[in-house]
């Protein structure tokens, strides 16, 4: 999610006494590599490609620690369209497919999970992230016998009587596994809870996300540590093969930042760089296709740093705020493709797990929203999925958020991201997803 805004923010405003906020990124930290091990190439998957492969920064005078962004598509990350059902070529825009939410949809109200689908449906999109806490679902070793898996079964099997794809994203781990519900330390835990998912939803499900925003501390158990997502990216991925070879396996979304810190979060693109330097590359056979989460706050989709910057003054000292780091723009995901290319990965999609615009936002940390209309959030959502048209290496995105408002209240930073009210009634920016052509 987007919850580490609001911890970043708080932090600054501390230390910095408030007012605009300077920041020297620390050192990157230099992650120790796990144990090279032998294991089935990404190649060897029947669905895989042909090629192996904020307020954190809101001064404008702070150093940006992001590389300067692509300024179009390389020519490399041309891939052929989707075929025959292969998920992991499919191109946002292909035969009307790839558009996403991320939805809630964990509920024993069957009337709930109907209206899910149906303004899924509505919208003319056809996929659905839903996240997973695995703690919810295996309080004690080998104990299933939950509410949210009895939910996750119903949710499921509404999504496939609709005909709707849907992407599992995994995360927190349970209190028994010692990790403070981040990454766990024994890869075994986690390979036995995603063959439970595999074996249970095997041609049900059609993609898995392996964590979230592991760049960020407070999903990876209070510090972030680039090898040690590995091995657990390493064991979903074999996992998920092992029963279900058509299944996707997305590498978790990484979240735009600004910051190197490794006890708050590490750059996103730092992170990307750090891993793929492990083991000789090793993690480009456990993924199919790259997670990200752009950048956003009060910045349109075509703004970038440094090209064409725009920001904000949220501190109403008549200077932008949220200007001059790429994390604060949607077009961060170039900069990450770069990475991608870089390491020999431009026939590997990515796949925006996350992405999407705040209106005025009642949550600290999040007063950028306030100069986001409801029209501009329409406008942006439109214009970004336009954008990702026009990227050949893009595949599936997923707006942030379809009906979080409908589940929480107000005052909680994922209500205004919705593009629905409380009440399930459209908002202009629902309307226009609905009427933008697919």
């Amino acid at each position: 999610m987007r919850r580490w805004l609001i911890l970043l923010f708080t932090l600054l405003l501390v230390g910095c006494g408030g007012g605009k906020l300077t920041i020297t990124p620390a050192p990157t930290p230099t992650a120790a590599p796990p144990a090279a091990s032998q294991a089935p190439t990404r190649a060897a998957s029947a669905n895989a490609p042909t090629t192996v492969p904020t307020a954190a920064v809101a001064s404008t005078t702070a150093a940006s620690t992001a590389p300067a962004p692509s300024t179009a598509a390389s020519p490399a990350a041309t891939a052929p369209a989707a075929a025959n059902g292969d998920l992991t070529q499919l191109h946002i825009g292909d035969n009307g497919g790839g558009y996403g939410f991320n939805v809630w949809g964990l509920s024993s109200d069957p009337a709930f999970r109907d209206k899910v689908y149906a303004n899924v449906q509505g919208a003319g999109f056809n996929w659905m992230r839903q996240q997973v806490q695995w703690a919810a679902m295996e309080p004690q070793k080998g104990n299933y016998g939950t509410d949210t898996t009895a939910q996750l079964d119903q949710f499921v099997s509404g999504a496939n009587a609709k005909g709707l794809k849907i992407l599992l994203s995994v995360v927190k781990s349970p209190d028994w596994v010692g990790a403070q519900g981040g990454l766990p330390t024994k890869t075994q835990d986690f390979t036995d809870f995603m063959s439970f998912l595999t074996q249970r939803y095997k041609g049900k499900v059609q993609a898995y996300e392996i964590w979230n925003e592991e760049n960020y501390a407070v999903e990876t158990g209070g510090k972030v540590n680039v090898a040690a997502y590995l091995p657990i990216l390493k064991a979903g991925f074999q996992a998920v093969k092992k029963t279900d070879p058509t299944a996707v396996v997305v590498f978790g979304g990484l979240t735009p930042t600004g910051v190197n810190d490794p006890s708050i979060a590490l750059n996103d693109v730092e992170y990307l760089r750090q891993i793929y330097a492990l083991n000789g590359g090793e993690v480009k056979q456990y993924y199919d296709v790259l997670g990200a989460h752009p950048g956003s706050n009060c910045n349109a989709p075509d703004a970038s740093f440094p090209a064409n910057p725009q920001g904000c003054d949220v501190n109403g000292d008549g200077k932008p705020d949220f200007a001059n780091d790429n994390s604060f723009y949607f077009k961060r995901i170039l900069d990450l493709r770069k990475v991608m290319e870089d390491a020999g990965e431009g026939q590997t999609k990515m796949w925006l797990t996350e992405f999407g615009w705040t209106t005025a936002n009642q949550a600290k940390g999040y007063e950028y929203g306030a100069f986001v209309s409801e029209a501009q959030q329409a406008q942006y959502l439109v214009r970004a999925i336009e954008l990702g048209k026009s990227y050949p290496w893009m595949g599936v995105m997923f707006v942030w958020n379809l009906n979080f408002a409908t589940i929480t209240q107000p005052s909680d930073e994922k209500y205004p991201w919705g593009v629905l009210k409380g009440d399930w009634s459209p908002r202009p920016s629902y309307t226009a997803l609905k009427s933008m052509p697919k």
